[in-house]
């Protein structure tokens, strides 16, 4: 896996920069992630959301207002990322899907402007979703499931093993997972409070007051909780109780609590780690006028962005196999070749 210092340190060698270069170097790094950032967002984002096999997608629930027919779509979801709506008479009832209904179709639906029910459809209007009919009943819970919006990356606070002693050197473990209290209780104890890095002098999370994210440092680097309050207790606050009523069921001991849509690692698989830097490399490359270097990377990144898209699809690889035969074998034989 990568980090975001990692990262950086792969781009600059990908153009031979200078230590020193006066917008892209290793002291300070902002443009180098601004430039990963982008790609992160501009590269991954379609491939994932078409896929719709389950990578990003997260879920929140909420409880509809009487005679209110309007329910946000979660800040964090991507664009065009808005998977299903469910409802269920109560928190502890099945929920059963809502059907999509736009355009003029909805009318039916909505109703007069005194009419209220149970919803049965919705519809997409502008960053709401519109209930159909408006709710008569508090009661009813909503979840939404989206695919998030992948954190950016910030200075990283969890080491790594990157062999840049000035880098190391400067990282420091924070906001580790060292053991959970239980689901029930929504509790997880870390070993020091994280930093909010997006600040011009970086400071420990709030209580009551910064939202938090809890990302897996491995693997398909995958957010288990997206945009949750907090409350921390215990010494030196490290105990963290978390608010809303979100699924908890995905965070495990080693996982770490950040500051919401801030992180160490991109959201992609640690496989691919090496194609993002290629990519954000690329527009370094054009800003100074290297375009046989960004062309070369070009060729090279285009092969494993479509590795990507195939891994993708689907990611569960349970239907029957095709063999492929040379086309001398069966060149006596009607028909295809599998």
């Amino acid at each position: 896996m990568a980090n975001t210092y990692e990262l950086c340190a792969q781009m600059t060698a990908n153009g031979f920069l200078p230590s020193n270069h006066p917008n892209f170097s290793m002291t300070n790094p902002g443009q180098l992630i601004k430039e990963l950032n982008g790609c992160v967002t501009q590269n991954f984002g379609r491939p994932v959301i078409n896929a719709r096999e389950g990578y990003w997608l997260k879920n929140t629930t909420v409880n509809t207002v009487v005679d209110d027919a309007r329910v946000r779509v979660p800040d964090r979801a991507v664009m065009g990322g808005l998977e299903r709506v469910e409802i269920a008479e109560s928190a502890t009832s099945e929920f059963i899907a809502l059907e999509s209904e736009p355009g003029t179709d909805s009318v039916r639906w909505e109703g007069g402007p005194t009419n209220r029910g149970k919803p049965r459809r919705y519809e997409l209007r502008g960053n709401q979703i519109h209930l159909l009919p408006k709710p008569d009943s508090s009661s009813y819970v909503l979840r939404i499931w989206f695919y998030a919006r992948p954190s950016q990356l910030v200075r990283p606070q969890s080491p790594t093993f990157t062999e840049i002693t000035s880098v190391d050197s400067g990282v420091t473990d924070r906001g580790r997972i060292t053991s959970i209290a239980g689901i029930a209780s929504r509790q997880v104890v870390v070993n020091t409070l994280p930093f909010r890095m997006r600040q011009t002098t970086p400071a420990q999370i709030v209580t009551s007051v910064d939202r938090i994210d809890i990302v897996h440092p491995g693997g398909w680097h995958e957010l288990a909780l997206v945009s949750a309050t907090h409350i921390q207790t215990g010494a030196g606050g490290t105990t963290i109780t978390i608010g809303g009523t979100d699924d908890l069921s995905d965070i495990e001991v080693d996982d770490y609590v950040r500051a919401a849509d801030e992180t160490d690692w991109p959201c992609v698989p640690a496989d691919f780690h090496r194609l993002l830097a290629d990519l954000a490399s690329m527009t370094v490359m054009v800003q100074l006028h290297m375009l046989e270097k960004a062309q070369a990377f070009g060729e090279k990144s285009g092969g494993d962005m479509d590795r990507f898209r195939d891994l993708l699809q689907p990611r569960v690889k349970n239907q029957a196999r095709s063999i492929p035969f040379p086309d001398h074998v069966l060149a006596a034989i009607s028909g295809g070749r599998f």
